[in-house]
């Protein structure tokens, strides 16, 4: 959450994906990072051609708001999180996710078996076909990056010369930041490609098995959910019987399936 001394309020959150962005951004216009790391967070947002935020603006919700209508929220207004602001207003309790709310439904309807009998493709859950974005190992990370900010998408599959789901990558992963030695090296570092990222991870003890799951078009709803007791995921991705990337399903997909 951001704070704003003068107004005395909060004026906006702020992500690890909005700080990639807005290094990318700055970068594409010319400024180096040396002038950006002068800039404050304020002087940022106020930029007229700047990169805005994801939450731009601050959209809190009280603490007895109903679940239903917290997922509401998100959905209208196109945000990721959701703050929880006490009765006094006093500041930020928590931060509601679609993830949390997956968490919290699981837990309530994991055992209705005979609801949720159903596979994901049936039920139109999630998003398959040529619809799916996938790139290879061989992608220009800076590449990826923004086609996932254009197709808004939190993580994307990658694949090998036979379209085998191989990892998943995110946009909120920080590795290539994480890899630098300077600030040059933090925009030279955007050259690597997604493959040598993926392995600079894994050298680090980061596993890709830990990055990414997967399911069947045909994995019923109920699967999906004991999936998610078991591990917990962001993105689940379909595959076929060759391991090749057919579809993917997000948490956000699954709350917008119970919310309609």
């Amino acid at each position: 959450p951001l704070w704003d001394s003068a107004s005395r309020g909060f004026v906006g959150l702020m992500s690890v994906t909005d700080f990639i962005d807005i290094l990318r951004h700055y970068h594409r216009r010319g400024i180096t990072l040396d002038d950006l790391s002068a800039r404050t967070i304020a002087e940022v947002m106020s930029d007229a051609e700047g990169r805005r935020l994801q939450h731009s603006t601050f959209l809190g919700t009280a603490v007895d708001t109903l679940v239903y209508e917290a997922c509401t929220t998100l959905q209208q207004h196109h945000q990721r999180f959701l703050p929880i602001i006490p009765p006094d207003g006093s500041g930020v309790l928590s931060i509601l996710s679609y993830y949390d709310v997956l968490n919290f439904l699981v837990a309530q309807f994991r055992e209705q078996r005979r609801l949720f009998e159903d596979s994901v493709a049936e039920l139109q859950i999630g998003t398959y076909g040529e619809q799916v974005v996938t790139v290879d190992r061989n992608a220009r990370l800076g590449d990826v990056l923004d086609l996932m900010e254009e197709r808004d998408i939190s993580a994307v599959p990658v694949v090998d010369d036979d379209k085998r789901a191989v990892n998943l990558y995110s946009r909120s992963d920080i590795t290539f930041l994480a890899t630098a030695t300077d600030a040059e090296s933090v925009i030279s570092n955007l050259d690597m490609t997604v493959g040598q990222v993926l392995e600079a991870r894994q050298a680090e003890g980061d596993a890709a098995k830990d990055h990414m799951h997967t399911c069947s078009a045909e994995t019923s709803l109920q699967g999906i959910f004991e999936l998610f007791a078991e591990v917990g995921f962001h993105i689940v991705v379909c595959v076929d019987t060759e391991g090749r990337c057919t579809g993917v399903v997000s948490v956000r997909d699954l709350i917008s399936y119970f919310m309609d």
